[in-house]
């Protein structure tokens, strides 16, 4: 009797620990570094971000360029929050944003957006190639 009452609770242990795994282990890990994939919602939010400022369109005057920067910054900010949740390096990533901001400090009118065009541009196709970089493995390459 008290073999079969200590099987018991041995078995109720191990299934409750197992159904315990189940519910918050691996699933939630694969889910956290899968997040941050080519495909992820975050990274082609940025994508498309980063498409709108290569537009001539939002050069058109500061409300344009502010809105289309607006959505880079937003952006940008998801895939951080994403990255440090699945405790994915994207280093590269994060100097390039870092030169698009300073390729775009001193924005203030449309004649000083005129002249940062193409640097601009040329801080944004960095970061679309830091983007492209952005690996499942947990690093950037």
């Amino acid at each position: 009797m008290r073999k079969s009452v200590v099987i018991s609770l041995v078995a109720l242990f191990v299934l409750a620990a197992v159904a315990g795994f189940a519910g918050c282990g691996e699933g939630e890990v694969i889910e956290k570094v899968q997040s941050l994939t080519s495909s992820s919602p975050e990274v082609q939010a940025l994508k498309t971000a980063l498409t709108g400022m290569l537009d001539p369109d939002t050069y058109e005057s500061m409300e344009t360029f502010e809105d289309a920067w607006a959505e880079v910054e937003s952006a940008y900010d998801d895939v951080a929050i994403a990255a440090q949740s699945a405790g994915q390096d994207i280093g590269d990533l994060e100097d390039a944003f870092a030169s698009l901001q300073e390729a775009i400090a001193g924005v203030t009118s449309d004649a000083s957006l005129e002249k940062k065009v193409d640097d601009i541009k040329d801080a944004v196709e960095e970061m679309q190639d830091a983007v492209k970089a952005i690996s499942p493995t947990g690093t950037s390459s």
